[in-house]
């Protein structure tokens, strides 16, 4: 996969979002990532789980089209959007998932986390081995943002759209822009014009 876009325009920009958590945490999506989505000019927007509920993508299809897979949050959905979904563009195949590889792991992971903290190492053999021929794998789960490429792949988390584990890290969203021969892109963007307050987002201004 050649990852340097040169010079060249890209021949289509995704907006990449995850873990939305409406209503649980908040009650509606960030305005902020809302107008940054729509200013880039996504033509397709991925959602890498913890939706929580189903008006958070009919909000997003009117920007883009949606392609969304379950977290452990998004129960509600039951079997109607997958674990895993694979796309190819532009003559790349991108895997989407929420990357928390099911209930087991999940609360195996809750117990690591609380004695060492976020580790992407840990995540790493589950996101690249569930589906391995594919160029860029897109995560979630965990609220920390990941741009970064491990053995010839992208690796992506936009981090989480709504309140994030840690104090340092504001809301955000992602970009990944696709080059004509294979080349992609990715681009983390932290929004910090609104903090959550009783559970709705106020501006910091």
């Amino acid at each position: 996969m050649n990852t340097d876009p040169g010079n060249d325009n890209p021949l289509l920009t995704v907006g990449v979002i995850s873990d939305t958590h409406i209503p649980d945490r908040v009650d509606r999506v960030n305005p902020e990532i809302l107008a940054g989505l729509r200013a880039a000019g996504v033509s397709r927007i991925f959602h890498a789980g913890d939706i929580s509920m189903p008006f958070v993508l009919a909000e997003l299809e009117q920007i883009a089209p949606v392609d969304a897979v379950r977290g452990n949050r998004d129960l509600v959905f039951g079997n109607s959007l997958p674990m895993v979904k694979v796309i190819e563009l532009a003559g790349l195949r991108l895997a989407i998932m929420h990357g928390h590889g099911g209930w087991k792991n999940y609360f195996l992971d809750k117990l690591i986390y609380l004695q060492h903290g976020y580790i992407l190492d840990r995540y790493l053999p589950v996101l690249l081995n569930t589906v391995p021929e594919t160029d860029v794998v897109i995560f979630g789960h965990t609220h920390y943002p990941e741009n970064l490429r491990f053995a010839g792949r992208l690796v992506f988390n936009p981090g989480s759209a709504s309140s994030s584990i840690s104090r340092r890290l504001c809301p955000s969203y992602g970009l990944l822009r696709i080059y004509a021969r294979g080349k992609v892109e990715g681009e983390i963007i932290q929004v910090k014009k609104y903090r959550i307050k009783n559970h709705k987002w106020e501006t910091n201004e």
